[in-house]
Order: structure tokens, then C-alpha cells, then sequence
């Protein structure tokens, strides 16, 4: 049975030349024990697999994890937000060239996500068209919020649009947490914010685009939740009860929480069979797509070992909602 996996992050060559460079002062390559590492700033270091940035060492680990085709994106909590757009740009036109040539000398097995400059949605709205128009990418990613500044701001709505217009899903990835910003109390010790407050981002950021109404304004919108959904599949019964009995929340939402499931796709990165089989339940089994968030360390393929599941849900994970939903 085909396999395709739907989150996968990526450093191309040259971006990691820039960085090398010092040309980002948030960033480093660090070698330790014979291990490179890439460092931040603020604190967080993983090691720099070759499996990042070599397609001959990717489609390696691929084949011994089962793996037939990879969506390759930018990891995050690296968007480079905090730059000038037109640096964020730059960066971004830099990667979604490399991701293009990975994707092309990898003959199918990787497809590429865009890298956009969320901190200007005209500039990235247009970035987007080129990355579909030139390059062939298949949909992109971008932060949960841009800075704290939530995705149902009417700012971004260019960046929407293009990707309705475009038919290319919009991967929604954690990132502040991650960098120890904006953290829910009790969670700044070690891995906890990529643990338990990553989730946090990705359930607020869904609700956002629901309450705020983004998803009314562009209904053919299909948005990824990554590490299966966050926290917003098993809260979703919450949401609805307190859109049922607060009317200021209808000023936002047209419809119920749960009628907008379909605008969603909600990755397997949950590492627990039950819960994926929960996830199932709720969303419906057409909504969920195989995935992995390699090379990080915090990986997980716990969907291409389960069992129990009929052979019509087993193919809509592995690959049948992937090529349907994401259109490739």
C-alpha cells in the first residue's frame, strides 16, 4: 500500500550556507562529538541530521521506514518573521527555489511546501503564485500566528485568497513555544513547550479562523493541523457547547464549530494508536493523513503500524486523503 507523508521538514543547501555564513545572528551551526547541531539563539538545538538536507540520505531513511512520498516543508520555528518582509522574502524565494530542484531530482518522492513572508500577506500572496505557477509546489506553510497576532486578522486575508484561488492547502506549524514566547504557565522547562504548548498554538489558531470568521469568507479553504490537530479534535465538543450558548461567538461563525470540520486536514503525529483511532471517530476518517515531522528527533510513525483498522481507512491515511486533499 502506498505510504505518503505529509510532514516532513527540510533545509536546503543554501539556506543552511546562509545561516553557516552568519548571515542570521539567530541562528548557528554548531559540531559536537562528530554531531553538527543547529543552534538558536533563545535556546533550542537539535542535531542537523544529513537526513535534513540530503535527498540520497532522505529517500534512505524512507525506504527503511516504509515511506513512497514525503511533502517536504520548512522546519519550523524557523519562518524568519522577525526580519525586514523583503529579508523574509528573500529567504523564502531561497528555499522554495531549493525545495523545487529536491523535489525534481527526487523523481516523485518529494513534493515541496512554500515557504511564504507572513509578516507581509501581499508579498506573500504573490510568492505563493510564483511557487505554484513556476516552481510547482504543492500548498504552504506558515505559523500559527505571526508574532501573537492571530490568523483571523484582516491582514491576511491576501495569503487566504491565493490559497483558495490556488486550490494549495495552508500547513499550519507551532513555532512560538518553541522559541520560549507566549508560554502557558508551568510549561518553560525543557521540552515541555514543544510537548504540550505547540498544541496550544495549533487548537488557538484553528479556533481563530473559525470564530473569525476566515473560513465563511473562504470556504474552499483546506487548512493541515499538524501533531493531529493539537488539542482542538478532543476540545471540539467544548467549542460547540460555548458557541451554543454564547451569541457573541455567532458573530463570527456562521455555523457551528463542528460543521467546519471539513475545511480541515489533522496529520497522525499523536504517537498513540487510540488517540488516532479517536481522531478517526471525530473527524471522520477522511480528514486524517499520514504523517511523521521527520527528521526531528520527536518523530512518530505510529500510523503505519496499526492495526485494526479496515483496509478502505487504512489506504485513506497512508495515502488516499493526501492525494485527494492536497490535490497531488
Amino acid at each position: 500500500m502506498k505510504v505518503i507523508d505529509t510532514h516532513v521538514h527540510f533545509w536546503p543547501k543554501p539556506l543552511l550556507d546562509y545561516i553557516r555564513a552568519g548571515e542570521y545572528r539567530d541562528l548557528r551551526v554548531e559540531e559536537a562529538d562528530g554531531t553538527q547541531w543547529l543552534v538558536h539563539a533563545r535556546g533550542l538545538r537539535y542535531p542537523l541530521s544529513p537526513t535534513f538536507y540530503d535527498l540520497e540520505s532522505k529517500l534512505e531513511r524512507m525506504d527503511a521506514d516504509g515511506i513512497d512520498v514525503a511533502f517536504d516543508s520548512i522546519p519550523a520555528p524557523y519562518f524568519f518573521y522577525e526580519l525586514p518582509p523583503q529579508e523574509t522574502l528573500s529567504i523564502s524565494k531561497m528555499f522554495n527555489d531549493a525545495i523545487a530542484e529536491h523535489a525534481a531530482a527526487s523523481e516523485g518522492r518529494v513534493r515541496g511546501i512554500a515557504a511564504v513572508p507572513l509578516n507581509d500577506p501581499q508579498l506573500a500572496a504573490a510568492e505563493l503564485r510564483r511557487a505554484h505557477d513556476e516552481l510547482g509546489l504543492i500548498g504552504v506553510e506558515i505559523g500559527t500566528s505571526l508574532e501573537g497576532k492571530m490568523l483571523d486578522a484582516p491582514e491576511f486575508e491576501p495569503l487566504f485568497a491565493a490559497a483558495e484561488e490556488l486550490s494549495m492547502p495552508v500547513m499550519l506549524h507551532p513555532y512560538l513555544a518553541m522559541l520560549h514566547k507566549e508560554l502557558p504557565v508551568g510549561l518553560d522547562q525543557s521540552m515541555l513547550p514543544i510537548i504540550f504548548a505547540n498544541p496550544v498554538e495549533t487548537t488557538a489558531a484553528a479556533a481563530r479562523l473559525i470564530l473569525g470568521g476566515v473560513l465563511d469568507r473562504f470556504p474552499a479553504l483546506k487548512i493541515q493541523l499538524v501533531h493531529a490537530g493539537g488539542y482542538f479534535p478532543y476540545q471540539l465538543g467544548r467549542l460547540r457547547r460555548a458557541y451554543e450558548i454564547n451569541p457573541a461567538l455567532a458573530e463570527g461563525a456562521r455555523r457551528s464549530p463542528v460543521s467546519y470540520l471539513e475545511n480541515f486536514i489533522f496529520d497522525t503525529v499523536i504517537f498513540d494508536p487510540r488517540a488516532i483511532e479517536f481522531l478517526i471517530d471525530v473527524v471522520g476518517a477522511e480528514r486524517v493523513a499520514f504523517g511523521t515531522d521527520q527528521p526531528f528527533p520527536l518523530s512518530d510513525e505510529t500510523a503505519t503500524r496499526m492495526e485494526g483498522l479496515d483496509a478502505k481507512t487504512t489506504e485513506l491515511l497512508l495515502s488516499g486523503n493526501a492525494e485527494r486533499l492536497w490535490g497531488r
